[in-house]
């Protein structure tokens, strides 16, 4: 796995940036407490429960997904808005996962709810993933 952080976005903060190929092509965002994993049916672009969201990515045999975490994606990035909602946080921690278990990053949050953006190339595959959380 690759980690950078780029000056992206908006430009109004520091966004992390991982490089990593994804087992099944899933990237899981999860409260750090939760014991329950979205139905996935193969068929759609996301999965989600109050506490857990699943995206479906370029699978590993196909190389590295590019996620980033932070402001949300500028002009010119040719992505579209896949899903935005507000999840539930208790434990005010996210845990970023390849699969469920496998944690690559963890954001503490200030508060139990957390508003997430899904940003994408908006398609079932999608090399790219781009999470605004707020």
């Amino acid at each position: 796995m690759k980690r950078t952080g780029n000056r992206c976005g908006n430009g109004m903060g520091k966004d992390l940036v991982f490089s990593i190929p994804l087992p099944y092509g899933l990237l899981y965002v999860r409260d750090s407490k939760s014991p329950d994993d979205p139905e996935i049916d193969g068929k759609a672009t996301f999965w989600r429960t109050d506490m857990v969201l699943a995206v479906a990515c370029q699978g590993d045999e196909d190389g590295p997904t590019e996620i980033r975490i932070g402001n949300g994606p500028g002009s010119g990035t040719e992505l579209s808005l896949l899903t935005a909602f507000d999840m539930s946080v208790p434990s005010r921690r996210l845990l970023f996962e390849t699969v469920p278990d496998e944690t690559f990053h963890e954001m503490p949050l200030e508060r139990p709810m957390a508003h997430v953006e899904v940003w994408t190339k908006g398609y079932q595959g999608t090399p790219v993933v781009w999470l605004k959380i707020t």
